[in-house]
């Protein structure tokens, strides 16, 4: 039983990686382009809607210590959990985390690109660490009600 469990979570772990590096490979890839062929964007040196604007070397920090924290509490969690919900929340805020982090460091803030009601402009990162965000919350309030294959337990 130990081993198939061991087994099931390397899979998982394996499975977060690739959608880890799958968010940080397709943001980049996109921001890239967006930047090449002009389309609107802007480069936001602060956090989400701007805030800490003119701070980007303390954010930039906190953003990696913080993905720090992160990746460490996602490594010893996967060891444990065996929702593949979680673990792909978990996936979807390190991968957009991540790419964002790399944009704060290599270009001096987080490219933006998708308009939202004409209110903020945001990423695909912004969006990953979002939808991953919404998942951990749901399957964390209806822990015990889902279980780790997606199907909801009668109670």
């Amino acid at each position: 039983m130990y081993l198939v469990r061991r087994r099931e979570s390397d899979r998982l772990r394996w499975e977060a990686w690739v959608i880890i590096l799958s968010v940080v490979v397709l943001d980049q890839i996109i921001k890239v382009w967006v930047v090449r062929s002009k389309v609107g964007y802007v480069v936001n040196p602060g956090g989400s809607l701007s805030i800490f604007s003119g701070r980007g070397g303390i954010y930039s920090s906190i953003s990696i210590f913080m993905l720090l924290l992160v990746f460490i509490w996602a490594n010893k969690f996967s060891k444990i959990e065996s929702s593949w919900l979680k673990i792909l929340g978990g996936s979807l805020i390190l991968g957009g985390g991540i790419s964002n982090t790399l944009d704060r460091v290599l270009r001096g803030g987080v490219i933006d690109f998708i308009n939202v009601f004409g209110v903020f402009k945001n990423n695909l990162a912004d969006i990953a660490i979002v939808v991953g965000l919404g998942l951990v919350l749901l399957v964390t309030i209806f822990h015990g009600r889902i279980r780790a294959n997606g199907t909801q337990d009668n109670i």
